[in-house]
């Protein structure tokens, strides 16, 4: 199943893709995983596996996280835009 997730991604140009297990993946699951080759994310300058393998276990775990090729910060904070005066805006609304 790893290595026709692989050539369904190839085929369909995915950048990655990721194969859900109930059970911890066997060598030859790494090993078709592992000859996918990493892509390279332009934006984070970093390789990331075509392929990773996660086991359900691991998604439950507070440590398996799936690899992303892009990590953006959840919560950015705004420039700050100088207001008018308090007066100027009390005179707008009367």
């Amino acid at each position: 199943m790893v290595c026709d997730l692989k050539s369904t991604t190839e085929g369909d140009g995915a950048a990655i893709g990721w194969f859900i297990a109930l059970t911890e993946p066997t060598r030859e699951m790494e090993l078709d995983a592992s000859t996918a080759g990493f892509y390279h994310a332009p934006i984070s300058g970093k390789d990331y596996p075509k392929i990773h393998i996660l086991c359900i276990r691991d998604l439950l775990d507070e440590y398996g996280e799936p690899m992303l090729p892009l990590h953006l910060p959840t919560c950015q904070q705004a420039q700050r835009i100088p207001t008018k005066k308090a007066a100027e805006q009390q005179e707008m609304f009367g």
